[in-house]
């Protein structure tokens, strides 16, 4: 077939293959570039997530670690409590005493959070 779109003295049937491979590789390479846009779309936005994971992991370690000391605190206090008073009572924190750290962690929590918003 191409030698006869070489032998052919008419110019047309050139032509028109030249123009139809023309606009498919312009219909190819518009698609292409549509792919590649949303590809790297798609990379930042999984950036964006990987960063937003990775402080809220960090943010939720420093609650926990705040969490568990404060826990630990008050434990030994009451302990220290229980062995001056020579009480037989639990090492337990009960329900009130609990109602009386949560203020403190609150304002342990809004100060890590301006730490983490500083980052």
């Amino acid at each position: 077939m191409l030698l006869y779109l070489q032998n052919n003295d008419n110019n047309f049937p050139n032509k028109t293959i030249s123009d139809s491979i023309h606009n498919l590789y312009s219909e190819l390479l518009e698609k292409y570039n549509k792919g590649s846009d949303e590809k790297s779309e798609v990379i930042q936005q999984l950036n964006k997530e990987i960063i937003i994971n990775v402080q809220q992991k960090a943010y939720i370690q420093v609650l926990k670690t705040s969490l568990d000391n404060l826990i630990k605190k008050k434990k030994n206090s009451l302990s220290l409590k229980n062995n001056n008073n020579k009480d037989n009572e639990k090492d337990n924190l009960s329900y009130s005493e609990l109602l009386l750290i949560i203020p403190k962690l609150q304002n342990e929590i809004a100060s890590y959070k301006v730490k983490i918003n500083d980052l």
